[in-house]
């Protein structure tokens, strides 16, 4: 199966099982782009994590440097076709979520909460009625 089959799985999957859109494409959106930031030093931050993680010294300050970002994944997996593995998609996808430091995952879990509370609303509810 092509990179490009693979990135319409998601859409297939949420038009077969009726989820909304904002449940699954806007997550995986954010995710790509994560994975494409961090791409470029992807092999380096492995390297160091090989390294550092069984250390006694907290490892994260050396992830940081070697993403180069405010954020890394030290999964082997990306999104880029590596997750493709139709009879494991779950397990690796929680290998990959898992794989992200603290802050994004937190981050990552609340946008998804977040979309599934818009996507329960109907386009002309009102979203603080229900706190009132």
């Amino acid at each position: 199966m092509s990179d490009g089959h693979r990135a319409v799985t998601p859409v297939r999957t949420a038009r077969t099982h009726g989820l909304p859109f904002a449940e699954v494409i806007l997550p995986f959106t954010v995710l790509r782009r994560l994975d494409c930031v961090l791409e470029p030093t992807k092999a380096t931050l492995l390297q160091v994590y090989a390294t550092r993680k069984d250390g006694a010294i907290n490892p994260e300050p050396f992830l940081l440097k070697a993403s180069g970002q405010h954020f890394y994944n030290t999964s082997r997996l990306d999104l880029r076709g590596r997750l493709g593995d139709a009879d494991h998609i779950a397990q690796n996808l929680w290998e990959y979520l898992q794989g992200f430091s603290a802050p994004v995952r937190d981050i990552f879990e609340e946008l998804i909460r977040k979309f599934a509370e818009l996507s329960e609303q109907t386009a002309g509810d009102d979203p603080t009625a229900a706190t009132r």
